[in-house]
């Protein structure tokens, strides 16, 4: 998948919880919960399985961060 897609993928995900990506380099602030529901849309939606063990979760403190961790984990 390009990484074009996982952006704007990831972009219609979030907006689901009210989140607004203007830029790629916007931090998110996610709860445990949305972190939880993210790793399992990647594999449900994506079909990319996020190694939770492995994972560092600063993946999760900027929306570039989260999709260049996808992207690379496919």
């Amino acid at each position: 998948m390009k990484r074009e897609e996982i952006v704007e993928r990831l972009k219609a995900r979030l907006a689901k919880e009210k989140i607004v990506i203007r830029e790629e380099t916007d931090p998110l602030d996610l709860d445990s919960f949305l972190i939880v529901e993210l790793i399992a849309w990647a594999q449900d939606e994506l079909g990319i399985a996020l190694d939770v063990a492995a994972m560092d979760f600063s993946v999760f403190a900027s929306f570039d961060a989260l999709a260049e961790h996808i992207f690379d984990t496919q």
